[in-house]
């Protein structure tokens, strides 16, 4: 990922010298922001909270992550950072999601969807999609009212094909496995 930013940064004429370090812990940011950094790239949530709470004005770019992890990260306490952040999401776009999932399977009218406390804000954004479409949605909504294998039901009924929203409380590693098995067998 770093070589193909300084590549990019170097080949589109943005920066005239470019110096990169790395620092993968805490110890090696210190060495990082001695050398006066202009601007500092994060890969990753874990990345962007040791850059929010380290004590600096420079601008981060918050790269390698999703939008509902990287609001999350900017409303957790103990933020120390003063400089600009960015953001550079890996989330793809409702309709562009749609349209791959019209091409695995050209039939799909009803989309199941989990939301958990964090995607449910996103709600509106797929809704608009599917409706473009003429498409509809199949959800739950995962939380204290509704338990994931309880919700995971409800979003499979009459649903053509379930689309992973990215929420923690929903797709992690001890529960996306039941979820994948629970989708297989609907």
């Amino acid at each position: 990922v770093s070589d193909t930013i300084q590549s990019e940064l170097q080949r589109s004429g943005a920066v005239n010298a470019l110096s990169v370090g790395y620092a993968s812990e805490v110890n090696g940011l210190e060495g990082l922001m001695s050398k006066s950094p202009k601007v500092v790239v994060s890969l990753g949530a874990a990345a962007l909270r040791t850059m929010m709470a380290s004590d600096t004005r420079v601008p981060i770019v918050a790269a390698l992550i999703p939008r509902a992890t990287f609001d999350r990260v900017m409303r957790e306490p103990g933020r120390k950072s003063t400089g600009a952040v960015y953001g550079i999401f890996l989330d793809q776009p409702f309709g562009r999601q749609l349209d791959l999932l019209h091409l695995v399977q050209p039939d799909v009218r009803r989309v199941g969807v989990l939301w958990g406390p964090e995607s449910v804000s996103q709600r509106h954004l797929l809704q608009a999609a599917l409706a473009a479409r003429g498409w509809s949605e199949s959800a739950a909504i995962v939380g204290p009212n509704m338990t994931l294998g309880e919700a995971t039901q409800r979003a499979l009924e009459d649903a053509d094909a379930l689309l992973a929203v990215a929420d923690p409380a929903v797709y992690n590693s001890a529960t996306v496995s039941n979820v994948l098995m629970a989708s297989y067998r609907a």
